[in-house]
């Protein structure tokens, strides 16, 4: 049971650290998906958001991975159904958790920000 633990927590370590690659037709399609225009040059808009052909297509969350190895980490280090309880509320607290930190782009910008303020 430990061996599991360990598992999900090495496993939600790296969900949550390694970034995955998209391809930049992807990356257009989602920027223009969020209501900016397409670059100069691509194609027409693309299809609706979580949308392929027609058919629904799930994307992948690596915090809502990472959220979910770690509830199974503690649902299967405490065992029952108080560990099923437990685990639930653990991915809920760590999913809100990791959304809340502010992304390095943005604080790298607001403390350049910060910098070039004048001090009077």
């Amino acid at each position: 049971m430990t061996a599991v633990a360990v598992g999900c927590l090495v496993a939600a370590a790296l969900v949550v650290a390694v970034p995955g690659r998209r391809g930049p037709a992807r990356r257009l399609a989602e920027l223009a998906a969020h209501g900016r225009p397409a670059p100069p040059g691509t194609s027409g808009g693309p299809e609706p958001r979580g949308r392929r052909g027609g058919r629904l297509v799930a994307r992948r969350d690596p915090v809502r991975w990472g959220a979910g190895l770690v509830g199974a980490a503690v649902a299967a280090m405490a065992g029952g159904w108080l560990g099923v309880l437990a685990g639930v509320a653990t991915a809920v607290a760590v999913d809100r958790g990791l959304r809340r930190l502010e992304p390095a782009a943005s604080r790298r910008r607001r403390l350049a920000e910060a910098a070039a303020l004048p001090l009077a």
